[in-house]
């Protein structure tokens, strides 16, 4: 059983929603969801996995409580932590940067040399009906999981 930690940022609720399905079909580990304004970035070693979550806004714009976590995050040293990355846009806001929170993470554990294990779970506007495909990546995020851990 891995510790999974899941960071998120949300305005509508979305990306806690995204984040509890994931949780779900999670089953066999131990998952904590926690909303980037109580997070601790001193933390975010504490576990086998660390998963961030974050909706785009406008211009590339990540959710506020989301992106001071960011910035605490930046100070920790992440070499070789295994990451995973949730994006969830909305196309009405800017074609540009439709969810453009995963390469914004993306790049900011890239810069901190995180081992991401699989690529960005996206998600396009609400999570309803996409439960197989939150499951589907779940699952493969899973089986990375094993041959991601640090020896």
């Amino acid at each position: 059983m891995a510790k999974i930690d899941i960071v998120y940022g949300t305005v509508g609720g979305n990306t806690e929603i995204v984040a509890q399905m994931v949780k779900e079909a999670l089953p066999e580990h131990e998952v904590n969801v926690i909303n980037a304004k109580d997070a601790d970035a001193e933390k975010a070693k504490d576990n086998d996995l660390l998963i961030l979550a974050c909706p785009t806004y406008g211009n590339g714009i990540l959710e506020q409580f989301f992106e001071r976590y960011l910035r605490k995050l930046k100070a920790v040293d992440l070499n070789g932590h295994p990451a995973a990355v949730i994006g969830l846009g909305d196309i009405a806001y800017n074609n540009d940067y439709f969810i453009e929170s995963a390469k914004i993470i993306t790049n900011l554990l890239e810069e901190k040399t995180a081992h991401i294990i699989t690529r960005p779970l996206t998600v396009a506007k609400a999570p309803y009906g996409m439960k197989s495909r939150i499951e589907s990546w779940s699952q493969k995020l899973a089986s990375s999981l094993g041959a991601a851990k640090p020896s």
